[in-house]
Order: C-alpha cells, then sequence, then structure tokens
C-alpha cells in the first residue's frame, strides 16, 4: 500500500487491515485503528489500562501507546489527518 526508506504497509485482502514491517526497531509492535485516539485513550484507562506517551501528533492523525492490565502494549492510532499520499509506486510522497 505504501512505504518510506525504512517501513512499509502491505494491504491484508480487505480495506480494514495491514501489516506493517519496520526496518529499524521499533519496542511496539500491535497497532489499533481507532476513530479517535483522545477518546480511545480515556475510555482504555476508564477500564484499567494505562496511558504511556500520547496522546501525540503522527502524520496522519493522532497515537498513543496503551499498557493493559496483563502488561501488554499497544499503540492507538487514528487517521484524522487523512491516508499518506503515495506515487504510483506506493512510495510515500514527502512533499
Amino acid at each position: 500500500m505504501w512505504r518510506t526508506d525504512t517501513a512499509a504497509g502491505l494491504n491484508m485482502g480487505d480495506e480494514s487491515s495491514e501489516i506493517i514491517l519496520n526496518a529499524e526497531p521499533w519496542e511496539h509492535k500491535t497497532d489499533l485503528l481507532i476513530d479517535s485516539v483522545p477518546e480511545a485513550a480515556q475510555r482504555f484507562e476508564e477500564s484499567g489500562g494505562t496511558i504511556l506517551p500520547g496522546p501525540f501528533d503522527i502524520p496522519i492523525g493522532q497515537a498513543a501507546v496503551v499498557r493493559d492490565p496483563w502488561g501488554n502494549e499497544f499503540v492507538l492510532l487514528d487517521t484524522q489527518k487523512g491516508l499518506l499520499d503515495t506515487d504510483a509506486e506506493g512510495n510515500v510522497d514527502n512533499t
């Protein structure tokens, strides 16, 4: 679907799922796409989770790193700013 110098997004065959491959180390492995990071982070915390960094801005919207009561960490992200622009070969246009 898209690629940068250090990452690529692969379509999983439907419009709602993708796998992201990173060439650089990244400690958080599971991203959950949601409608609104601030709202989801608040609900996550109210349900017993912990908000680590975030919410913070990312190129496509906002993100937050959260930890559930069992110690699992996830990244919540939304696309409120819109998806990344790509050229015909899927390269992210950074202009």
